[in-house]
């Protein structure tokens, strides 16, 4: 190799720079322009411990240069491979070191601005993360100062369940109800996976997280086959659970873990308070219908004060009127259509005394405070016979 090639291998780097491709490809670039700067050899740049074509030979123990292979480091960006068909001479050595290390910056630089945008989308990752959780913990909060919204459980499991998937993604998404007869599943996304209910009452119990990042090789992998990763966090006042699995990569941190376990706690919340809102509205109907019957019991308690006020007041005046009658019904000279219609408003006056009766017998009855027998034919006998005139004039006919 003359100066010229070394000019034009200097100027190859500087050109890799200006065009600021991407690593792997400088570091294929530069392996070329080295096989033909030392032609026959054969050169591959390993780049962060990145094995290549070259893995055949044992690089990890320093190779004999008399073999006609070397290994030589590049800084950060990682190792330069040459194996050449025979031993290069000591000329040759310090010309590939010097190339070596002139190449060393270049790649190094490259190898840099790489790490430095990986970490940047890493951050970009790490905010966008940290914006859905927080626009998840904000329209939570959102939901318990929403009136009528937050009432209904239903509404609020369609709202939350998209910005749980947006937070916390995942191929499935159950929910897990502990009732009086057992567990009550409802799959919110993807399908209602067989979880073990082992598993759920053990979250359950302890009131914590329960995460598997490779749940194949765990007693519960047979149960779920194909499912990599399961995260069962606990609802609050044990009201269930919140399960999520993944069927690819499941890695977690441990403050996503934290958050997710939040999310489950908050949406406990929010369901309870629209159950709590359910069984008020159920004691409030009850009670409107108690109210209802009371004011009806109340109504037909002062009707019959009324009726049995209003017969009493009636005894006196039948009592006289069916005495005149009979003291009529004595005078031998009447005639026999005179005696007939007598005879009817004798029984006008005794059927009036009898309803008066009955009244003051109902009045009686109801004002008792104990509980006693009641002959229900002879009961239903005599409502029948207080509303026999009145059905009567309607033409209704009753039957007892």
């Amino acid at each position: 190799m003359n100066d010229q090639d070394e000019r034009f291998f200097f100027s190859s780097l500087l050109g890799l720079l200006a065009e600021s491709v991407p690593l792997e490809v400088a570091a294929e670039r530069v392996a070329q322009l080295l096989e033909r700067l030392f032609a026959p050899a054969r050169v591959e740049i390993w780049l962060a411990g990145k094995q290549g074509r070259l893995s055949r030979v044992n690089w990890s123990a320093q190779p004999r240069g008399e073999l006609g292979q070397y290994k030589l480091e590049l800084g950060r960006a990682g190792w330069l491979l040459l194996e050449s068909p025979e031993a290069l001479g000591p000329a040759r050595l310090r010309q590939l070191e010097r190339c070596c290390q002139v190449a060393a910056g270049p790649l190094a630089t490259l190898f840099q601005q790489e790490e430095s945008r990986a970490q940047i989308a890493r951050l970009e990752e790490r905010q966008q993360r940290l914006e859905t959780e927080s626009n998840w913990f904000q329209h939570c909060l959102a939901l318990m100062q929403g009136g009528e919204q937050l009432l209904d459980g239903r509404r609020v499991l369609e709202q939350l369940t998209p910005l749980t998937l947006e937070a916390f993604p995942s191929d499935g998404l159950v929910l897990g109800r502990a009732t009086k007869a057992g567990w009550q599943t409802e799959a919110l996304h993807g399908s209602e996976a067989s979880v073990p209910v082992e598993l759920w009452q053990r979250c359950l119990d302890y009131g914590k997280v329960i995460h598997f990042e490779d749940l194949g090789p765990t007693r519960f992998g047979a149960a779920m086959p194909g499912v990599t990763g399961l995260t069962v966090a606990p609802l609050a006042f044990s009201l269930g659970v919140l399960c999520r699995y993944s069927l690819g990569d499941a890695g977690e941190s441990s403050r996503r873990l934290r958050n997710f376990e939040l999310a489950a706690q908050l949406l406990g919340y929010l369901l309870k308070i629209g159950q709590l809102h359910g069984e008020v509205a159920e004691a409030y109907r009850a009670l409107q219908e108690s109210e209802l019957q009371r004011a009806g019991a109340v109504k037909l308690a002062a009707i019959g004060q009324i009726a049995a006020g209003v017969a009493h007041e009636m005894n006196t005046p039948l009592a006289s009127v069916k005495l005149t009658l009979d003291g009529v019904a004595r005078d031998a000279g009447l005639s026999p259509t005179s005696q007939k219609t007598l005879k009817l408003a004798q029984q006008s006056v005794l059927r009036c005394q009898e309803v008066a009766r009955e009244l003051l017998s109902f009045s009686r009855e109801a004002s008792k405070k104990h509980r006693f027998a009641v002959d229900l034919q002879e009961a239903v006998r005599r409502a029948v016979h207080l509303s026999e005139k009145w059905a009567q004039s309607r033409q209704v006919e009753l039957r007892a």
